[in-house]
């Protein structure tokens, strides 16, 4: 049997992303985020919704739909700043108040994803 081919029926079998490089990405684009932040918080905010998102699916973690852990502080922070950035994308006002406790709930998203990573 060929060791490159994956053996089980596990529809994710050989699948595996280097959490390493994944890291990396996220801490860079992460950055980059930041950065834009200093310039127009409110146009930055979807960027790091789309990022979170991104980490949540690719660590596996759940964040819409039944399997949500509707209970976890993480979730419902997620869920806080997405409203936000939706919001903003639609054209609908956000009070300075509302944009930094969405920021502040990003960040501590991202810190608790990261900091949950083993990089190998």
């Amino acid at each position: 049997m060929d060791p490159e081919v994956p053996s089980s029926d596990d529809p994710n079998q050989g699948l595996d992303y280097d959490v390493g490089v994944s890291l990396h990405e996220w801490t860079t684009r992460w950055s980059e985020i930041e950065e834009a932040k200093r310039d127009d918080s409110e146009q930055a905010l979807p960027d790091a919704v789309d990022l979170l998102e991104q980490m949540y699916r690719e660590l596996g973690i759940p964040t819409t739909g039944p399997a949500e852990p509707h209970t976890e502080d993480m979730p419902l922070r997620l869920a806080e700043v997405r409203e936000v950035g939706d919001r903003i994308q639609a054209d609908e006002d956000v009070t300075a108040e509302e944009l930094d406790d969405a920021w502040a709930s990003a960040n501590d998203v991202f810190a608790y994803l990261t900091a949950d990573v083993d990089p190998g």
